[in-house]
C-alpha cells in the first residue's frame, strides 16, 4: 500500500469518526490507542501521564469548539493519522508537564496535588511542541559549520548531485560524502542534546523527531493556521 493510499484511507476514517460513526470511532480507539500509548512511552511519559493523555485524547480530537469544528477535522491527510495523534498527543503532555513544572515552583508544597487541573482549553490554543522543534532545528543549524550548511542546503533545497558539490567545491566527491554525512551527524545530535536540556524528560529517538517534523504546522496540531 502506498503512503498516499494510506492517507486516503485514513481521511475516509476522520470522516467516518466526524460524523460519530461508532464503528469508525471504535476502531480510532483500538487501531491506534496502543500505538499511541507505545509512542508516549518510548519518549520519556510515565504510565500514569500516557493512560491520562491517551484517555483525554478522545474527547480533546471530537469535543466541536465555538465554531462547531472538531479538531480531528484539521487533520488533511498530507501525513499519516498516527503522525498527528502522536503530535497532538504529545503537544498535550508537554503542555501538561510544563504546566505542572510552572505550578510546582510557583507552589513548592504538599498543596500542590489538590490544585485543579488546567482547562482543557489550554492543550487546544497552545503548541508548545511546534514550537520545540522550531527551536531545536534553529539551535541545531546555527552549531552547524558553514560549509556543511551551504552543502546541505545545495543537496536539499537545491537538488544538486554530490559530483556537482565537488565540482563546485573543488574537492572529490568522497569529501562531499565525509562532509554530508558529519553534519548529519552533527545535526542530530546537537537536535537531541537541546532536547533534553529544554524538557530532560523527553526522550524523542532521532528518527521520530524527524517524523514529527515533516510537514509540521499548526493544522498538524490539530490547531488554526
Amino acid at each position: 500500500m502506498s503512503s498516499r493510499e494510506l492517507n486516503l484511507s485514513d481521511l475516509h476514517l476522520v470522516e467516518k469518526c466526524v460524523e460519530n460513526d461508532e464503528a469508525a470511532l471504535a476502531l480510532l480507539q483500538s487501531d491506534f490507542g496502543p500505538r499511541i500509548t507505545a509512542f508516549l512511552l518510548s519518549a520519556g511519559a510515565s504510565s500514569a501521564e500516557v493512560q491520562e493523555t491517551v484517555k483525554s485524547l478522545w474527547a480533546d480530537c471530537l469535543t466541536p469548539n465555538k465554531a462547531g469544528n472538531v479538531r480531528l477535522m484539521r487533520y488533511n491527510g498530507k501525513c499519516a493519522l498516527q503522525t498527528f495523534l502522536n503530535r497532538v498527543a504529545l503537544n498535550a503532555l508537554l503542555t501538561r508537564k510544563r504546566m505542572d513544572t510552572r505550578r510546582e515552583k510557583r507552589f513548592p508544597s504538599s498543596e500542590n496535588g489538590n490544585l485543579p487541573d488546567a482547562p482543557a482549553g489550554d492543550l487546544q490554543t497552545e503548541a508548545p511542541l511546534l514550537e520545540l522543534m522550531r527551536d531545536a532545528i534553529q539551535f541545531a543549524f546555527e552549531h552547524c559549520g558553514a560549509e556543511e550548511f551551504v552543502l546541505l542546503q545545495l543537496e536539499y533545497c537545491d537538488q544538486l548531485k554530490r559530483e556537482e558539490l565537488a565540482r563546485m567545491f573543488g574537492c572529490s566527491k568522497a569529501k562531499v560524502s565525509r562532509l554530508l554525512n558529519n553534519a548529519r551527524v552533527s545535526i542530530a545530535e546537537t537536535t537531541t542534546s537541546f532536547l533534553r536540556q529544554r524538557d530532560p524528560w523527553l526522550e524523542l529517538k532521532w528518527e521520530d523527531f524527524l517524523e514529527l517534523c515533516r510537514e509540521a504546522s499548526p493544522a498538524c496540531f490539530g490547531l488554526e493556521d
